[in-house]
């Protein structure tokens, strides 16, 4: 039987799709799903948070409100966070097998679902699921939902009996991590309905669900022991083609069951699916042994195939980078093997309106189209000891935050760890946590610690309305007011023949595309007259270092033409740098002008 055969006839006329037929892998025909543009659930602001290990500690028993969980609310309240994010681990929920056996008796602490034989119509098999488990999320669903925070799940960690026993799984830190192994053929429909259950349960206020995780990396998406899952000699990739077709065929099967699972609740406000994408665009260089990784766009190649424009699906993308989200470096073709940041996030979103007019012959600008090409940028971060301080993290929640204000289709954010565990947010052996463990549950005592105080800033209500906000105060993101900043250093100038003269400075403005990180034009003007015009696009590391520009490729160097040289050797002469904002508002530098008398360096 041909899975999405099933699939159709368990729909029973609640979906949103019309039924047409096409061949797929050369398996059989397969009903194809043609996908009618759904509401796209909008966050009431962009920022979110990653934060379930605070709200589970603060809980009382029995999974209950207290006073301390109540003012950690109400400090979050103020901050309007758009998607509230948690792991819903299928292994937390059912540590003991399913069964067909509609008799089954749980043991104490876990409850049967479905309750009934007449409530299978929506799940394949009777399971106990921990009652604690469902409570918890019960009440953190529902103050999410008291301060207007949509919900997002990343579905992950299949129970040991639901996975090959043989699934190695990889090192990761201090800890050897098999939530990654994938469901065996014969649990997919235990996971459907763990899917089913979340979305019966928690719709309409769970609109966001994540398959698995970095799907493309076999440590966090391990198909072992039918597919390697580690880098051969020289971390050459040891896939055959038919191991990376079962690789990618599995997950295109759990994305379409979290689908079919989460549209038979026909939620009428709109639902997200989103696939799990790690940074690495390209396959990365790997040593022998290392976690496989096929590289995300091979593996979107493939899986484009598989899953084409059936139903709206999107990408969840974890824009992590090397210490600043204005690092665009990485995607750029001579790289070597391309990683994107929330700096090249517009190219991320290319691929998918490219892969909508190949693969579904659907513009991608129609309202159809543009049900593909979403993203939500649901985990990122910067590491300590490995990348930053405090400071400099709560730079780049700042800079991250204004980048993607400015990046079509964004739906929303949320960093890896919002706040740290008391213990430390060990992860991998670094710790995530962004806002400090020493600030308290309530969150009372946050102001005054940096990464507190950008978060607060990037809320909807503040960010871009005041210039009185801790990003715009420090970093000109943010900001209400347009600012043009650069510096004009001091003339460079050598006599003999030719002469030469050598300008260097830096110039950005707030207005420039991409929160300010697209280089601005300058020209150079001696006497009033345009000599010539450049990019300042160079790089000044000291720009970042000094706080004085969010990234360092703002630097220009131009040398006069010979002909100008040779004209100002002698007598009193001024030269001005201006250089042009986004909006095309041209402004001195400061510095400018500055002036030479018989080519020296003199008063103006």
């Amino acid at each position: 039987m041909c899975i999405r055969d099933r699939y159709q006839r368990r729909v029973r006329g609640k979906s949103r799709f019309q039924i047409m037929s096409k061949p797929m892998l050369g398996l059989c025909l397969w009903p194809m799903l043609v996908a009618v543009a759904a509401p796209i659930p909008a966050p009431q602001g962009l920022q979110g948070h990653d934060d379930e290990n605070w709200p589970v500690t603060l809980m009382g028993p029995n999974q209950t409100v207290t006073p301390t969980l109540s003012e950690r609310y109400a400090v979050l309240a103020t901050m309007h966070p758009g998607i509230r994010r948690y792991n819903m681990y299928w292994s937390a929920f059912e540590p003991t097998p399913s069964s067909n056996d509609s008799s089954r008796v749980c043991a104490p602490g876990y409850e049967l679902h479905p309750l009934s034989p007449g409530g299978m119509h929506d799940f394949h098999r009777f399971h106990c699921y921990s009652t604690a488990q469902l409570r918890q999320f019960d009440l953190i669903f529902s103050l999410d939902r008291s301060i207007g925070a949509q919900g997002a799940a990343i579905l992950y960690s299949a129970p040991d009996w639901a996975t090959e026993p043989n699934c190695t799984g990889f090192v990761f830190g201090k800890d050897r991590i098999r939530a990654g192994c994938v469901p065996t053929s014969g649990a997919m429909p235990d996971y459907e309905d763990m899917v089913t259950l979340f979305a019966s349960r928690y719709s309409p206020h769970l609109k966001h669900y994540i398959v698995w995780n970095e799907v493309a990396s076999a440590g966090w998406m391990d198909c072992s022991p039918q597919v390697p899952n580690r880098a051969g000699p020289n971390g050459e990739s040891p896939l055959t083609e038919l191991e990376f077709e079962f690789w990618v065929n599995k997950y295109a099967e759990m994305v379409q069951r979290t689908n079919t699972a989460v549209e038979r609740q026909a939620p009428a406000e709109g639902y997200m699916i989103w696939t799990s994408n790690d940074r690495q665009w390209d396959r990365p260089f790997q040593g022998d042994g290392d976690p496989l990784h096929t590289g995300v766009r091979p593996f979107l190649d493939r899986l484009w195939t598989k899953l084409g424009t059936d139903f709206s699906w999107n990408l969840a993308v974890h824009p992590y980078d090397r210490g600043n989200p204005m690092d665009a470096g990485e995607m750029d073709p001579s790289y070597g093997h391309r990683a994107y940041t929330f700096a090249t996030l517009d190219l991320v979103r290319e691929y998918q309106r490219s892969q909508v007019r190949a693969v579904g012959g659907i513009d991608p600008d129609s309202a159809r189209g543009q049900s593909f090409t979403w993203m939500y940028a649901s985990e990122q971060g910067w590491p300590t000891p490995s990348c930053c301080d405090n400071p400099t993290r709560a730079r780049n929640i700042c800079l991250a935050h204004a980048l993607s204000v400015q990046t079509a289709q964004l739906l929303a954010v949320t960093h890896n760890y919002f706040h740290d565990n008391q213990n430390g947010s060990e992860q991998g052996g670094q710790d995530y946590g962004l806002i400090p463990g020493n600030v308290s549950g309530t969150l009372a005592n946050g102001r005054g610690h940096p990464t507190f105080d950008a978060y607060n800033a990037t809320s909807p209500g503040v960010f871009g309305k005041s210039d009185d906000n801790f990003c715009c105060r420090n970093w000109r993101v943010g900001c209400a007011s347009m600012y043009k900043l650069g510096v004009l250093d001091p003339i460079q100038t050598t006599g003999g023949l030719p002469p030469a003269v050598v300008l260097h400075g830096w110039a950005w403005s707030t207005d420039a595309p991409k929160a300010g990180m697209e280089p601005v034009r300058v020209n150079v003007s001696i006497d009033q007259q345009l000599i010539m015009s450049g990019i300042a696009n160079e790089t000044r590391p000291d720009l970042v270092e000094a706080g004085v520009a969010p990234s360092p490729m703002h630097g220009f160097t131009v040398g006069l033409p010979s002909s100008s040289c040779t004209g100002i050797q002698t007598g009193r002469h001024r030269i001005s740098v201006h250089a042009q904002t986004g909006a095309g508002v041209w402004w001195e530098l400061q510095s400018s002008p500055q002036c030479l008398c018989d080519f020296v360096p003199c008063a103006c």
